[in-house]
Parts: C-alpha cells; structure tokens; sequence
C-alpha cells in the first residue's frame, strides 16, 4: 500500500509539473521555501521542472529555523536562497495595506490571518522586484495530509471525516493568498490544490497522515516517505511542522 501511494503521489506531480512547463516555458520562477516538508518537495520539484528557478525565504533575523532549513535544502538542489529579513516597521508599513486586501475579499482580519497575509505579502514583494511572475508554494497538505498539532489528537477512524469539515478553511488560505498575489500581478501555483490531488488526499488511509517514524509521532507522514524516495537531506524529512506566523516570528508584529 506504501509504495503504491508514494507512485501516486509523485504520478500526480509529474502531471501536473508538465502542464506548468508548457504553460510557463523557460521563464524563471519563484518557490516560497519555509524548508518544511511542503515547500521542500514543491522546490524539489519546481527545480528539476524549471532550470531558472529561486527561492525565497522570510526571516526575522539569523536565528530564524527555516532559513537553516532552506539553507540545506537550496544547497541539496543546487539553486539560489533569496532571504528576505524583515524589521518591524516593514510590517508597519504594509499592514493598512493587507487589512484592506483582506477586507476587501471578506477575509476576517484576525492575528493569525493578518499575520499570514503580512508574510505573504512581503514575500510577493520581493518576486516582484526580481522580475518573476510565477510564485509556487506548498500551500494544502497542513490540512489535507494532517499537518496540523491537533490532528494528532483526533481518533484514526475520526482523522478524515475532521479533515473534510476544514476544507472551507483551506479554501479561506488559498483566497487569502491569491488576493495578494494578485495585488502583484504574481501568478500563485499550489500543486497541492490541484482537484486531482485534494481528491487523492481525502482518500489516503489516516495510517498515512499521523503515524511513528523512529517512534515518535509525525503529521504528514505520506509526505516524509516521498522525501526519503526521492533522497531529500534527513534533517528536511525530520522536521516537524511550525506554522508560518511563528517561524517567520511575525506574529510578534500584530498582536
């Protein structure tokens, strides 16, 4: 059952990858890298699809966890690191501006969404001033593949059925980041969003979202086996999921 998965889950990609390549030709593209497992295998794939292809990874400061993971993983394939250090008057400047994109498309501007749609938009900030019209990101396996905290909580048997009543919140997610993606004429890619792969996703065994590796529990375990086929760095495949308000610490910026 293991291996037919991981053959399905890469199947879908491959397709869905082809069809970008003869969309977007030999333009260059851009990759939203957290250097979680998400962003990790969209970069994976993005890189071996598109020869001139950059990443770009929002920090705070150094001690940011996910610039030491992006790190390892653009050295892994090969490709160009964009940081993207931020200060708190940078948030200043754009939060009027996100507040209003975000009502706007009636979007709840609570912390959390403010928070993400900040993020975003400094990110879609920087790809626009290199010139790239086409941002991928790994958006829809935190919900799709289990990845958030409390899913590890909910009974097996219950695991799917708690997924399908969050999809309108991934639904919010992808409205949320398109609105701002086109504030920019930036072109957003989620290949995890595609109907094919939503539809394989709902139908993965709850064994294959939340179970052990090296006995300790793991969300998005379907994920992590595709990065160990496809020899991805350990410390990538290991990494358990941080929401993108906290790693980024731009959380601290809104409340």
């Amino acid at each position: 059952m293991e291996n037919k998965l991981i053959k399905e889950y890469l199947n879908l990609l491959h397709q869905f990858y082809q069809k970008y390549q003869e969309k977007i030709g030999k333009r260059e593209v851009g990759v939203m890298l957290s250097g979680g497992i998400d962003s990790s295998l969209i970069a994976y794939f993005t890189s071996n699809y598109f020869p001139k292809t950059l990443f770009f990874t929002l920090a705070a400061d150094e001690s940011s966890d996910d610039i030491f993971y992006a790190k390892i993983l653009s050295k892994k394939l090969n490709k160009n690191l964009e940081i993207i250090f931020y200060q708190k008057t940078d948030v200043e400047k754009i939060r009027k501006k996100v507040g209003e994109i975000l009502i706007k498309n009636k979007i709840p501007s609570t912390p959390t969404q403010l928070s993400l749609a900040c993020a975003f938009f400094l990110i879609c900030q920087k790809v626009k001033e290199e010139n790239i019209s086409y941002l991928f990101t790994g958006q829809g396996p935190d919900i799709l593949l289990a990845g958030y905290h409390k899913y590890k909580n909910v009974k097996k048997e219950k695991l799917n059925e708690e997924i399908k009543k969050d999809l309108p919140l991934l639904a919010i997610d992808k409205k949320r980041d398109n609105a701002l993606a086109n504030y920019f004429q930036i072109k957003l890619i989620n290949p995890y969003l595609e109907k094919d792969f939503v539809d394989f996703a709902l139908k993965i065994p709850q064994e294959f979202k939340v179970n052990l590796i090296n006995n300790e529990v793991y969300e998005k375990y379907l994920s992590r086996k595709v990065a160990k086929f496809l020899k991805l760095p350990e410390k990538i495949i290991l990494r358990h999921k941080k929401a993108l308000q906290y790693s980024t610490k731009i959380i601290n910026f809104i409340k």
